[in-house]
């Protein structure tokens, strides 16, 4: 089994799963993404709900997340986290939920029966992040954003 899967290897199930006790359905993808640790976290809770699936690392080249999701859809995928640089091309490519539209990014495809579906959870999760740690709702706070890379800048 790789660390890093590619575009390449989303070529057929046998070539994606040599190796493997448990099929990959789940991904992140990026580039770079070897130095994601979602894989590890996604895995723990899949086992630990005895679900029959491996969470895996795609490195996507720019230009090519479309083909991506269409080789993902083909190979049964449940679907993918999206990180930088795609989550702007990502909308491109999925029916874009209002919420991640509004934001103007996707980090989060469902495959669903032949529709590619993108939503975001960078800002509802910084917003639930924000009343649990602080005990206000984040719709009654006035903020700044300092920064403009990784969640800043699309979430």
């Amino acid at each position: 089994m790789k660390t890093v899967y590619t575009l390449d290897d989303l070529a057929s199930r046998e070539l994606l799963d040599a190796g493997a006790d448990k099929p990959a359905r789940l991904a992140v993808i990026g580039q770079p993404i070897a130095h994601s640790a979602s894989p590890e976290m996604h895995q723990a809770a899949l086992d630990a709900h005895g679900i029959d699936a491996r969470y895996i690392r795609i490195e996507i080249a720019p230009g090519q997340v479309g083909e991506g999701f269409r080789r993902m859809r083909e190979l049964g995928f449940i679907g993918c986290n999206v990180t930088v640089p795609h989550k702007l091309e990502a909308m491109e490519h999925c029916e874009v939920h209002p919420d991640a539209r509004a934001l103007g990014a996707v980090n989060t495809i469902r495959f669903d029966a032949g529709v590619t579906r993108g939503f975001n959870t960078d800002g509802p999760g910084f917003a639930s992040a924000v009343e649990d740690d602080f005990g206000v709702r984040f719709a009654d706070l006035k903020v700044v954003i300092a920064g403009a890379g990784g969640g800043a800048g699309q979430a």
